[in-house]
């Protein structure tokens, strides 16, 4: 896989045009622990004043939990990001230091858009329920990818990202129905 990774960071670096780089740029800012911090705090809070006590504590839950195993498999791993200054000629925000797997960015937005999307799906008419689940996955794909345009992270990274995302995102949802109808 390390083989696979570096072929590609080189292959982007060669072939990723400077607009691509700075629309990915923007995007990537979707996944960012203070953007998602702040879409916990809106979303929890509107949960609270609409009375859905039990919706707020699965989206917090949610949240905290893929926050801390993040953490916890980063410190298990302790992978080294790719040189996207050497490899792109990028300057590495600040949001692109530590350990490199599993994307946070990527695990933060599977899991924080996944279960928005779930809470409206859950909320909404039926009419909604194919564009909302449409739209999470089109921002958190757009996340995951803007993580290895940007080179801020190696493609298994966002793979492993993504599947620890969606799987804590699962056994939520899982939990929270179960408990929703004992």
């Amino acid at each position: 896989m390390a083989g696979f990774d570096a072929l590609l960071a080189q292959a982007l670096g060669e072939s990723v045009s400077p607009m691509t780089t700075q629309l990915f740029g923007v995007a990537t800012h979707l996944g960012d622990p203070a953007t998602l911090t702040a879409l916990g705090l809106l979303v929890a809070v509107a949960l609270v004043v609409l009375r859905q006590r039990g919706l707020a504590a699965f989206w917090v839950v949610a949240l905290v939990g893929n926050g801390s195993i993040n953490t916890v498999l980063k410190n298990v791993y302790e992978r080294a990001r790719p040189n996207a200054e050497v490899l792109h000629q990028l300057t590495v925000p600040s949001f692109a230091m530590g350990w490199s797997f599993p994307s946070g960015h990527t695990s933060g937005a599977v899991v924080a858009y996944g279960a928005l999307a779930y809470i409206m799906v859950r909320t909404m008419p039926s009419r909604w329920h194919l564009p909302v689940v449409l739209f999470a996955v089109a921002v958190a794909f757009t996340v995951a990818v803007s993580r290895v345009i940007l080179q801020v992270h190696w493609a298994s990274d966002v793979v492993a990202g993504s599947i620890s995302g969606l799987l804590w995102l699962a056994v939520c949802v899982l939990a929270f129905e179960r408990l929703g109808r004992s």
